[in-house]
């Protein structure tokens, strides 16, 4: 959301200065998001493995893995470990741009976006090689 917000300044050349802050997570890691009311207890304790799935994807950068398919397809496998957890996608992608990258050679986005009850949920992790 940031770099489309921060293209979009750029680009109607607005004078504003965007200030970013970590996310804000419950205890669980589910990012702190007004669509959460619409989680039933047990959609929330599901949708946790959105951030599980994306800490285990900077575990495997920190040792060593690169290809952008491997990271997508172990974040999807964490996933599906979690029934009410419908994925809509995982991205691995330049965090300027958003354009999808093959390879983990600098500092990288994986997003996901799923879909849990009548929710939409995203989630996001910088990784670095």
């Amino acid at each position: 959301q940031v770099a489309i917000i921060r293209k979009m300044v750029e680009d109607l050349n607005y004078p504003v200065h965007i200030v970013v802050i970590p996310t804000i997570r419950e205890k669980s890691g589910l990012a702190c998001s007004s669509r959460n009311k619409y989680l039933t207890a047990r959609e929330k304790k599901e949708a946790a493995v959105l951030y599980a799935s994306l800490q285990k994807a900077e575990e495997l950068v920190k040792s060593g893995v690169r290809d952008a398919r491997r990271i997508i397809d172990a974040v999807k496998a964490s996933i599906a470990h979690a029934p009410l957890v419908m994925v809509e996608y995982v991205e691995v992608v330049a965090p300027e741009t958003l354009e999808p990258v093959k390879g983990i050679d600098t500092r990288t986005l994986i997003a996901v976006a799923a879909r849990v009850g009548k929710a939409r949920l995203i989630d996001n992790i910088l990784v670095e090689p």
